[in-house]
C-alpha cells in the first residue's frame, strides 16, 4: 500500500471518527432535558437572600506582605494557614487576628498549604517541586527560619495542591505539574509500595523491588538488609533473582530490563553501576524471570505484546514471542512463568483475557491458547509437576488449565455480598500444589484455596499481624516451607508453611504506600439561575483579586486571601465573631 493511499485511508477513518463524535454529542445534549436550575424553579424553589448583616466581615489577617496563594482551617476552626509569595507560612488564631506562627520558607514561589488532621504540623509546596512539612512544636530561630522536619520530593514537576488524608495525619496527597498525583507516608517521606519479589532457590534471600526507586536484597533469616540498589527509574514493577543468586533483575515503565550484580560496590549515594541493560521492548517490562539453573538466560514480558529471551551475557534478544506474528497476545502481557520440570515451556498471561503456552525452540506461533477468564490475566504460576498452571484476572477468579489437554479443570471464586469481583493480583503454589495462594486487590484479602475441593480455607488476612493494605505479590520458597508477601502497606511478611503460624517479623520500613487516584466529579456550579451575593461589593471587602477560598469545618465562617496580601474571615448570620 502507497503512502498516498494510507494518507487517503486516515483522512477518511479521521473524518469518520469527527462525525461519531457529532453524533455522540448532538444525542447527549437530547437527552439532556433539563439542568438544577431549571429543576428547581420547577419546584418552586427560590433564590437565598442576604440581608445587610447576614454575610459581614468580623476579622482582617494583616501581616503578609506578598500575594496569599493558598489557606487551610484546622478541624476544630481555631485557626487559619496561609501561604503568601513573601515567602512566609503564617499560622492565624482564628478568634484573635494574631500570629502564632510565621516560618520562613526555604522556596519563596509557594502555591499551597495544608493543616495536618490534629493540627501539629503544616504542609507546604510550590515551584521547587517539593512538599516541606513543618511541625508547629519546634524552635525558630531568630531570623524565624523553623526547620523542615519531613521533605516529600519525587515530583518532577511544580506542587500545585496538597491535603492530608482526614484523620490520618501520616499520609498526604499532592498533586502536580508533572501530571500525577501521590500518595506519601509523611512519616518516612517515602512515596511507595512493594510491587514485586523473588526468592532465591536456597530460599535465605529475598529480593523486592518498590517505586521508592530502590531493589533491595534481604536476608531472611535475620530480616536484615543485605543490599540497597538505587535504580535508574523509580517506576520499577518486577524483580528476580539468578538462580546462583548473585545478580538480579528488574524491569518496569522504562521499558528496559536491568541487571545487577550483587559482588559491584556501590558509591557514597548507594547507586550500584547496571551490569548489564535488556533494551528492545517497545513498551514497558511487566515481569521477568531466570530460566531454571540458567543464569545467562532470562525472559520478559512487556506491554509491547511480546514475551523476549534474552541472552544476558551479550544483551541480545535470542527469540520473540508474539508481537508480529498471528498466534500470540492481542494485548499487554503482565505476567510470565517458566515449567520447573520443562524449561522450555514458559506460559504467558495478558490483557486480552489469555494464557500462551510457548516453546523456546519454536518462537513463531503459541503452541496453545487458553480462553476462559472475563478479564486480564494479572498473573499465571506453573503448578509443582509442569503439566497444569494456575492464572488470576480481573474478573474476580483464579483457574486452573492442564497443559496436555486443553481444559480448564477448576474455577476459584469467592462469592461477595455486594456482587463484587475483587481482581487477582498475584498467585503462588504450595509445594505440593494442594494450597493455591491468592492476593486480591481489596485491603490486605489473601485467600488459601484447597485445589482439589475448590473451597477457602484461610483469609490470611484474618490472621494477626497481617498486612494493613492491599497484597500486591506473592512469593513461594523453593522448598515449598516459606510464603512471603508483598503489600501496599509497605511491609513484607514471612509466613512458615511448616507450622502455618505466621512470623512475626514485619520487614522493609523503607517501602512506603503508592496509590494512584483517579477522581470523578460532578460539580454543581450554581443551583439557582441568580447570583445571590458577590463579596467584593461587600463593606470591608478585598481590594484585589481573591486567590483563595476556605470553609470552616462547622461551616459557621468563610476565610478569603486575596493579592492585596490580606486574610478575611467572614461569619454568617450577622455575628461579629468567629464563636
Amino acid at each position: 500500500m502507497s503512502v498516498s493511499e494510507l494518507k487517503e485511508r486516515h483522512a477518511v477513518a479521521t473524518e469518520t471518527v469527527n462525525s461519531l463524535r457529532d453524533k455522540l454529542r448532538q444525542r447527549r445534549l437530547q437527552l439532556l432535558d433539563t439542568d438544577v436550575a431549571k429543576y428547581s424553579a420547577a419546584q418552586g424553589r427560590s433564590p437565598v437572600k442576604f440581608g445587610a448583616t447576614d454575610l459581614v466581615c468580623c476579622r482582617t489577617l494583616l501581616g503578609h506582605t506578598g500575594k496569599v496563594y493558598s489557606l487551610d482551617w484546622t478541624p476544630e476552626r481555631n485557626r487559619i494557614v496561609s501561604a503568601s509569595q513573601d515567602g512566609r507560612l503564617i499560622v492565624w488564631n482564628a478568634l484573635t487576628s494574631q500570629k502564632t506562627h510565621a516560618i520562613k520558607l526555604p522556596c519563596a514561589w509557594v502555591m499551597t498549604c495544608a493543616f495536618s488532621p490534629n493540627g501539629q504540623t503544616v504542609a507546604c509546596g510550590g515551584l521547587d517541586s517539593v512538599c516541606s512539612i513543618f511541625s508547629l512544636s519546634s524552635t525558630a530561630d531568630k531570623d524565624g527560619t523553623v526547620p523542615v522536619s519531613r521533605t516529600l520530593s519525587g515530583h518532577r514537576g511544580y506542587v500545585s495542591c496538597c491535603q492530608y488524608v482526614p484523620n490520618e495525619d501520616a499520609h498526604l496527597i499532592t498533586s502536580s505539574g508533572d501530571q500525577t498525583c501521590v500518595l506519601w507516608d509523611v512519616t518516612t517521606g517515602l512515596k511507595t509500595s512493594v510491587y514485586s519479589l523473588d526468592w532465591t532457590p536456597e530460599r535465605n534471600r529475598i529480593v523486592s523491588a518498590s517505586q521508592d526507586g530502590r531493589l533491595i536484597v534481604w536476608n531472611a533469616l535475620t530480616s536484615q538488609k543485605t543490599h540497597a540498589i538505587k535504580l535508574p527509574c523509580a517506576w520499577v514493577m518486577t524483580c528476580a533473582f539468578s538462580p546462583n543468586g548473585q545478580t538480579v533483575a528488574c524491569g518496569g515503565l522504562d521499558s528496559v530490563c536491568s541487571i545487577f550484580s550483587l559482588s559491584s560496590t556501590a558509591d557514597k549515594d548507594g547507586t550500584v553501576p547496571v551490569s548489564r541493560t535488556l533494551s528492545g521492548h517497545r513498551g514497558y517490562v511487566s515481569c521477568c524471570q531466570y530460566v531454571p539453573n540458567e543464569d545467562a538466560h532470562l525472559i520478559t514480558s512487556s506491554g509491547d505484546q511480546t514475551c523476549v529471551l534474552w541472552d544476558v551475557t551479550t544483551g541480545l534478544k535470542t527469540s520473540v514471542f508474539g508481537g508480529e506474528f498471528q498466534s500470540g497476545h492481542t494485548g499487554d502481557v503482565l505476567s510470565v512463568s517458566i515449567s520447573g520440570s520443562n524449561p522450555n515451556w514458559f506460559i504467558s498471561g495478558s490483557c486480552d483475557t489469555t494464557a500462551c503456552l510457548w516453546d523456546t525452540r519454536a518462537a513463531s506461533r503459541a503452541v496453545r491458547t487458553f480462553h476462559g477468564h472475563e478479564g486480564d490475566v494479572n498473573t499465571v504460576k506453573f503448578f509443582p509437576d509442569g503439566y497444569r498452571f494456575g492464572t488470576g484476572s480481573d474478573d474476580g477468579t483464579c483457574r486452573l488449565y492442564d497443559l496436555r489437554t486443553g481444559h480448564q479443570l477448576q474455577v476459584y471464586h469467592q462469592a461477595h455480598g455486594d456482587g463484587e469481583n475483587l481482581p487477582v493480583t498475584s498467585i503462588a503454589f504450595s509445594a505440593s500444589g494442594r494450597l493455591l495462594f491468592a492476593g486480591y486487590a481489596n485491603n490486605n484479602t489473601c485467600y488459601v484455596w484447597d485445589t482439589l475441593l475448590g473451597e477457602v480455607v484461610l483469609d490470611l488476612g484474618e490472621l494477626q499481624d497481617s498486612h494493613k493494605n492491599r497484597i500486591s505479590c506473592l512469593g513461594m520458597s523453593a522448598d515449598g516451607s516459606a510464603l512471603c508477601t508483598g503489600s501496599w502497606d509497605s511491609n513484607l511478611k514471612e509466613s512458615d508453611m511448616k507450622n502455618t503460624k505466621q512470623s512475626q517479623e514485619s520487614w522493609s520500613q523503607f517501602h512506603f504506600q503508592f496509590l494512584w487516584f483517579w477522581f470523578i466529579y460532578s460539580v454543581v456550579w450554581k443551583l439557582y439561575n441568580p447570583v445571590v451575593l458577590d463579596l467584593g461589593e461587600l463593606q470591608d471587602s478585598h481590594k484585589n483579586r481573591i486567590s483563595c477560598l476556605g470553609m470552616s469545618a462547622d461551616g459557621s465562617a468563610l476565610c478569603t486571601g486575596s493579592w492585596d496580601s490580606n486574610l478575611k474571615i467572614w461569619a454568617f448570620g450577622g455575628h461579629r465573631r468567629v464563636t
